[in-house]
């Protein structure tokens, strides 16, 4: 995965898409955080796949932008897969507690 794959994939949210449609993010993510009750940060965190809607917030997606959760979850399985190997990025290994 390259982060140009990664990019391309957060633009390709279907949040992210419907409020380029409706006139930008910017401009619309409050009117549409205020219509599925939710803060402007889960919308935020959904649009870059930090975080999924719940089920129980399908219905009010899908009434308000026409997403359904198929659509979610298809998005979400096109996600990209970290590539093991050589130059792949290691996780940070942290020291143990030193307290007895």
């Amino acid at each position: 995965m390259s982060k140009l794959d990664h990019v391309k994939w957060k633009k390709s949210n279907p949040l992210r898409l419907y409020l380029n449609l409706k006139g930008g993010e910017e401009a619309y993510v409050s009117t549409l955080a205020e219509a599925l009750e939710v803060s402007r940060a889960i919308i935020y965190l959904w649009m870059n796949g930090i975080n999924n809607p719940q089920m129980r917030s399908f219905k009010k997606i899908t009434d308000h932008t026409g997403i359904t959760a198929e659509q979610w979850f298809e998005w979400l399985g096109r996600r990209p897969v970290a590539r093991k190997g050589k130059g792949s990025a290691k996780r940070p290994e942290f020291e143990k507690s030193r307290r007895p």
